[in-house]
């Protein structure tokens, strides 16, 4: 192994692991994209916060006409089940559909998919 990949290496061996910080924000902060804005957007962009790590009691419902997972979830402040998708599924298949907010979370663009998110009905 030449000489500068072993300090490579030693120098990844050696990084200190520090706690992550942790951020506390309300709603409309965690969905900010980059121009501040959350979802209040208005009609023409209907961005919601999908990020997985924002939901939970999550159930695969099925799937959209193209083939979308739907899932029924709640979010993990609170309010009624909703239905709606994932950000992480559609990062690999419609990245263009999905941003990421000041906080670092994913929210969906749902004028790009063919799913309407909706508040979950019995």
């Amino acid at each position: 192994m030449p000489e500068s990949s072993k300090l490579e290496e030693a120098a990844v061996i050696r990084r200190v692991w520090s706690k992550p910080e942790l951020k506390v924000a309300d709603v409309k902060e965690i969905t900010a994209g980059p121009s501040g804005s959350g979802t209040d957007a208005g009609p023409h962009l209907r961005r919601r916060p999908s990020d997985a790590r924002l939901k939970r009691n999550i159930e695969r419902l099925g799937s959209s006409p193209s083939g979308l997972p739907i899932y029924r979830f709640e979010y993990v402040w609170g309010g009624s089940p909703c239905v709606g998708v994932m950000a992480q599924d559609l990062l690999k298949s419609r990245p263009d559909a999905v941003n990421k907010t000041q906080l670092g979370f994913y929210v969906v663009d749902y004028s790009q998919i063919d799913v309407e998110p909706d508040t979950f009905v019995a």
